[in-house]
């Protein structure tokens, strides 16, 4: 279950609890009389109400670890696959077996992604389209490189710089559906300056 659909779903369920709580108050209001069969009838089923209710958070929850226990797998292998095409590009005697494995990891991440998303605007016939085009990309770049040529530096540092490139447009969409929490004791000469681990060739004071 994505983000998206999770939030929505606790907000389905936020929205039915105080509107049974509004529906309780106004029973409680008109039907004040005895024997008061409708505030009666109501308080019982409130249990069940509450059970279902339960029960329904847990299934979302459930579903929403899953598809997070899945993302960071396929996260690991998403970064395995673009690191391992990256250092395809600073190979020099590409030969065809390693050719065939940068090719294998990425292709591996493509067809993943589809056990994980639906392609965007798939309905039925209409296959619509996938989801995280760039390694698709990054995938013909590596076959534009090919294997046993001769190394070209010029076009390795341009392939390298266009997988970066795409890598880092998209996993900043790709990391929005992970539940990631802010450090609570980050390591950072950026943020502070005494975090610095070298200065001159010697440790800081």
């Amino acid at each position: 279950m994505t983000k998206r659909a999770f939030l929505l779903n606790i907000l389905g369920v936020i929205f039915l609890l105080i509107g049974t709580i509004v529906a309780g108050f106004l029973l409680a209001v008109s039907d004040s009389n005895p024997p008061r069969i409708y505030y009666t009838a109501f308080k019982d089923a409130v249990p069940l109400l509450l059970a279902i209710v339960a029960a329904w958070l847990s299934y979302c929850i459930q579903r929403r670890s899953s598809f997070l226990q899945h993302l960071r797998t396929l996260w690991s292998k998403a970064v395995d696959a673009v690191q391992s095409a990256a250092q395809y590009t600073h190979e020099i005697d590409r030969d065809q077996k390693l050719y065939s494995s940068t090719l294998f990891k990425l292709s591996v991440v493509i067809d993943e992604i589809r056990g994980v998303y639906k392609n965007i605007n798939d309905r039925g016939e209409d296959s619509g389209y996938y989801p995280f085009e760039p390694f698709k990309e990054i995938y013909t770049l590596v076959t534009e490189l090919g294997y046993e040529n001769a190394y070209d530096e010029e076009t390795a540092k341009r392939i390298r710089s266009q997988i970066f490139g795409l890598w880092k447009s998209m996993r900043r969409e790709f990391l929005k559906e992970m539940d990631r929490d802010r450090p609570s004791f980050p390591h950072s000469h950026w943020i502070d300056q005494k975090k610095l681990t070298v200065t001159n060739g010697r440790p800081p004071r």
